[in-house]
C-alpha cells in the first residue's frame, strides 16, 4: 500500500512539473509576440516620420504631410476583442466590443502587431464601422 502511494505522488508530482513547463514556455512565448509587436509598431511609426520629414524637406503641402503624423493610438487583439492602446502601446485607452474573428482577414493581420492610428477622428469612425 505504501508503494502505491509513492507512485501516486511521484506521478502527481511529474504531471505538475510538466504543466509547470508547459505554462512557463507559454508565458515567454507571449512575452516574446508581445516585444515583437511593440518593435514593429515602434519601427513602423519611425518610418512613418522619416517619410514625414522627408516630405516637409521636398515641401509638400501640411496636409498630406499630417496623415502620416505618428500615431495616438494602436489596435491590438486580447481575449478575442480588439483593444484601444495610448501609443506607448502599454495604457489601455477603451476596452471595445469588437469580436477578432469577425474581422477582415487583412485587418486581423494588421491588428494583430499592432494598428496604428493617427488621430481621435480616425479611431471614433473605425469603431463606428466595426462596433455592432
Amino acid at each position: 500500500m505504501r508503494k502505491n502511494s509513492s507512485i501516486r505522488l511521484f506521478l502527481i508530482v511529474c504531471v505538475a512539473l510538466f504543466l509547470g513547463i508547459v505554462l512557463l514556455v507559454y508565458s515567454l512565448n507571449t512575452q516574446r509576440q508581445h516585444l515583437q509587436s511593440q518593435q514593429f509598431a515602434a519601427e513602423k511609426a519611425q518610418k512613418l516620420a522619416a517619410e514625414k520629414a522627408q516630405q516637409l524637406a521636398e515641401g509638400e503641402s501640411a496636409e498630406s504631410a499630417t496623415i502620416l503624423s505618428p500615431y495616438q493610438y494602436i489596435l491590438r487583439e486580447e481575449d478575442g476583442y480588439v483593444m484601444v492602446y495610448a501609443s506607448d502601446g502599454e495604457t489601455l485607452f477603451e476596452a471595445t466590443g469588437i469580436w477578432f474573428p469577425s474581422l477582415t482577414k487583412e485587418l486581423q493581420e494588421e491588428i494583430e502587431v499592432g494598428k496604428p492610428i493617427y488621430s481621435e477622428e480616425e479611431l471614433y469612425s473605425f469603431l463606428e464601422n466595426y462596433s455592432s
